[in-house]
């Protein structure tokens, strides 16, 4: 394994995360057995069910098909009925309403690709619909190049990491799917001993060169159907999410962290922009719109509230625009350079239908699913918020051409008076995020 306490190049750095990465596979892999895709025993069955079952096959007469029948019911009743007893808080409550959803394997229909006017029926084909339809972008040929000079409008110092924040970001999270790699927190957590001062020098190199390593940039797309869509032969009807190496994304989540505060701090972000912030949720966000509403009502003026949804707002990320949004922004050297290694030369596999596909190189766009991208996403379209007379931005406002109304929206009154071309995602009042199409 790599030795060196400190990286003085980005191809050490890929070497010693590509190193860490095989040396923790390695042990895992020669010390637990892989799990099976085979079926699932049922979560209420118990030893009476088992007993029930060989009594009944002993016999096979009515009656010990009859207590069979009686065991299972019991059997059902009891575990969920101890499940209810246990419930505490709200996630509790959400999984149980969740318990009349059906389980499966779900096969993707043929595929109607609207980039071509063709029909995708293998699963080659369908990949392709997939990558063409909700990973690519056609405005991608109007990016700037990275070199493009911009002036800072601050001086943002990016602060040091330590150990403990590296901790924070990869031992105290959930236990979230992994990536190409498959090694999951929990792994993470029994050899951290033996690995926490290499990741410490990892994650510092990173940071201190401006370097996201290639191996954290390999993502599987898990392809998920949306709910209560009406035609899933229809690629937008889908939502790719990308499953990214855990060790990377405790980098990921670590410098998200850092910059959401800092945003804050330095005013980078508008008061009533929310999304990816701290202290900022969704009930903030309600509490503004109705306190605009009620405003407005107060006066005996109507109110017209309007929301805006950008399809596919991560992936339509420009990485070039993105990072000379950042040096506008004054954000410190290192952390542009790092945003720009993580943009740039990133990789997929498209997994559907039990299959994974190639590996495949894109161009632009941030990866929904990893931790940093609804920050970066919410600095992308930070100007938005800026622009135009601040009365205008946010509030109620009255209307000259529709007397009698108000116009009330956090972001919608740029975007309609600028004609801007560039799209942003408005944060639906009721929502905990932002919403994708």
């Amino acid at each position: 394994m790599f030795r060196r306490t400190e990286a003085l190049y980005t191809n050490e750095l890929d070497r010693l995360a590509s190193s860490l990465t095989q040396a923790l596979i390695k042990a895992y892999t020669g010390s637990a057995k892989r799990s099976t895709n085979g079926p699932l025993q049922q979560p209420w069955w118990n030893e009476d069910c088992t007993k029930a079952v060989h009594e009944h096959r002993t016999a096979k007469t009515p009656v010990s098909k009859r207590s069979l029948r009686r065991t299972v019911r019991k059997a059902k009743r009891a575990f969920y009925i101890s499940k209810i007893d246990k419930v505490e808080n709200i996630n509790d409550v959400f999984r149980i309403a969740k318990w009349h959803q059906t389980t499966g394997i779900y096969r993707t229909p043929p595929l109607a690709d609207p980039s071509n006017l063709t029909i995708a029926n293998s699963i080659e084909e369908k990949r392709e619909a997939f990558a063409s339809n909700l990973l690519t972008n056609s405005a991608e040929v109007d990016d700037i190049p990275f070199d493009i000079p911009a002036i800072p409008s601050r001086s943002i110092i990016f602060p040091d990491i330590d150990l403990q924040d590296i901790e924070l970001a990869i031992l105290k999270t959930g236990n979230t799917a992994p990536g190409a790699d498959e090694i999951p927190t929990r792994i993470l957590q029994i050899a951290w001993p033996l690995i926490r001062d290499i990741t410490l020098s990892l994650f510092k190199g990173c940071l201190n060169l401006g370097h996201h390593p290639e191996c954290f940039r390999i993502a599987t797309i898990a392809i998920i159907p949306k709910p209560n869509k009406p035609d899933y032969t229809n690629p937008r009807s889908y939502r790719p999410i990308a499953l990214l190496s855990v060790l990377g994304k405790g980098l990921e989540r670590l410098i998200a962290k850092k910059i959401s505060w800092l945003a804050l701090n330095y005013k980078v972000l508008a008061n009533q922009q929310f999304g990816a912030l701290p202290l900022r949720s969704s009930v903030d966000l309600t509490s503004c719109v109705t306190h605009d509403i009620e405003a407005s009502l107060k006066q005996g003026l109507k109110t017209t509230l309007l929301t805006m949804d950008v399809k596919g707002a991560f992936d339509a990320v420009l990485p070039g625009r993105l990072v000379n949004r950042l040096r506008e922004q004054g954000w410190s050297n290192k952390l542009v350079k790092w945003v720009q290694s993580f943009a740039t030369n990133r990789y997929i596999k498209i997994r559907l239908d039990g299959e994974i596909g190639p590996k495949t190189k894109l161009e632009c766009g941030l990866p929904q699913g990893s931790p940093i991208s609804p920050i970066l996403f919410m600095l992308y379209i930070a100007p938005l918020f800026w622009m135009g007379n601040p009365r205008k931005r946010f509030g109620t406002h009255w209307l000259p051409e529709h007397r009698g109304e108000t116009w009330s929206a956090q972001m919608a009154w740029s975007l309609f008076r600028q004609k801007t071309k560039l799209q942003a995602t408005y944060t639906d009042s009721y929502s905990k995020s932002p919403q994708r199409s």
